[in-house]
């Protein structure tokens, strides 16, 4: 798995999970971060927002990545901006949602599309 890097990117991994969840809810409904982690159950992104359960590994490296890339556009952006273009057809991403890439693990393909929309492709 390769990452692109980012303005952003890194700054999740200084952080609990727990930190990483509460600073997404700002981003997006709980239902949708499950959904991008790779589970069905919203509560356990409430479990994992209190510290009461760790996500898998694979989980937390979805939550971090989707979060270095909701700032990302969020700095060059706006916070709205960024929970938009997240939930938004992309058609660098073949018209899948950013969201269902970063839960199918094509983190550089998502962080291509960010870089390109930052950059003025709306994509």
């Amino acid at each position: 798995m390769t990452m692109v890097p980012t303005p952003s990117r890194g700054s999740s991994v200084r952080i609990e999970e727990s930190a990483v969840v509460e600073a997404l809810t700002g981003f997006l409904p709980v239902a949708l971060i499950a959904s991008s982690a790779g589970v069905k159950d919203p509560g356990q992104v409430r479990k994992w927002r209190s510290g009461a359960l760790k996500p898998t590994p694979a989980s937390a490296a979805r939550l971090r990545f989707l979060l270095d890339q909701a700032n990302y556009i969020a700095q060059k952006e706006s916070r709205g901006i960024a929970s938009a273009w997240l939930t938004s057809a992309n058609e660098q991403l073949d018209y899948d949602l950013p969201l269902k890439a970063i839960r199918e693990e094509r983190f550089k393909d998502v962080a291509e599309a960010a870089a390109a929309f930052v950059n003025g492709y709306a994509g």
